[in-house]
């Protein structure tokens, strides 16, 4: 059985920094596999706190800024497309790791969940063009009737399959799922006979900080990233590309609805953004602790991985060098 080693952790923790300050790379022995559902985009490096290119000079990364800000990446593609890169890692004698703060990605990797490789893809074509002839009111009643517990009510908890009745892509995959398999997406989480994969052996750690620390580290962030020119990167995604997907990372949207409150964002002038630097600071520290807390609520339920702090993360990953 195939070793797979994993180190996991909210947002702003220092994962990439401690695999960078930890992994001589000698020989570049050592493949990172990004599990990030925001890093995937390009354009938007700044924000999503992405490898910079010393990093990647060191340590190989995939995964990272490979698609366009308009574009979807499903946990059921992330698992194939993890599956082959690793794969190819091994054929060159190195060693692959899983680094990033996506629960639902990693779960998807390790279990047997919305594995669709064996359907018609002209079947699978015929339902999106069916589902793009639908208003999202049509497909929220369809859906409603089909699975009326995929809806939360107020105040209710969202996850494993269930979401908010405006949550237009989850709709939309849920839909396509029970036209493909017969069960909607809260469905297949409620499934007991998931199957876990036994071709790899995981050995998994997150990276559990004080959330004092944590919180700590993701304001120095934030200040780090308006600094960096977020705000500008903001402006400019929003001007190519629209309320597109990566607009949904943290902090995008919220930076746009500032400007747009006082301001032609098409003519915005240096000076107006130096003006909300720190308005948006506090706007950002706040964005990635509602994301980093919600991160830490999902993987307090994840049994795959042994719960660690930095010192046993840097002797695990100095140790992991030494061996190979």
């Amino acid at each position: 059985m195939k070793k797979l080693y994993a180190l996991f952790g909210p947002t702003g923790s220092g994962k990439t920094h401690l695999l960078f300050e930890n992994l001589n790379q000698k020989e570049k022995k050592f493949e990172v596999i990004s599990v990030d559902s925001r890093q995937i985009y390009k354009t938007i490096s700044i924000g999503t706190a992405a490898p910079t290119k010393e990093v990647l000079e060191k340590i190989p990364h995939h995964l990272v800024q490979f698609l366009e800000p308009y574009e979807t990446f499903s946990a059921g593609e992330f698992k194939r497309k993890a599956q082959s890169l690793i794969e190819e890692i091994y054929k060159r004698n190195h060693i692959p790791i899983l680094c990033g703060g996506t629960g639902f990605y990693f779960k998807a990797f390790y279990t047997g969940m919305f594995s669709l490789q064996e359907i018609d893809p002209i079947r699978k074509q015929e339902i999106e063009q069916f589902l793009a002839t639908l208003t999202l009111e049509q497909k929220r009643e369809i859906l409603f009737k089909i699975d009326p517990l995929s809806f939360t009510l107020k105040n209710e908890e969202m996850g494993k399959g269930r979401f908010h009745p405006n949550d237009s892509y989850r709709i939309q995959r849920s839909l396509e799922l029970f036209y493909l398999t017969g069960k909607t997406l809260r469905m297949h989480y409620e499934n007991p006979k998931m199957n876990f994969r036994y071709d790899y052996e995981i050995e998994g750690f997150y990276l559990n900080l004080s959330l004092k620390d944590l919180e700590k580290k993701i304001y120095e962030r934030a200040k780090k990233m308006v600094q960096q020119g977020m705000i500008e990167e903001a402006i400019s995604l929003y001007k190519n590309y629209g309320e597109c997907n990566a607009m949904k990372t943290p902090g995008y949207r919220e930076i746009i609805n500032i400007i747009k409150n006082r301001w032609n964002y098409l003519e915005i002038q240096k000076k107006q953004i130096e003006e909300i630097q720190d308005q948006v600071i506090e706007i950002l520290f706040n964005a990635h602790k509602k994301y980093a807390k919600a991160q830490i609520k999902w993987f307090k339920k994840e049994k795959m991985l042994r719960f660690v702090n930095e010192i046993q993360v840097k002797e695990f990953l100095q140790k992991l060098e030494a061996n190979f």
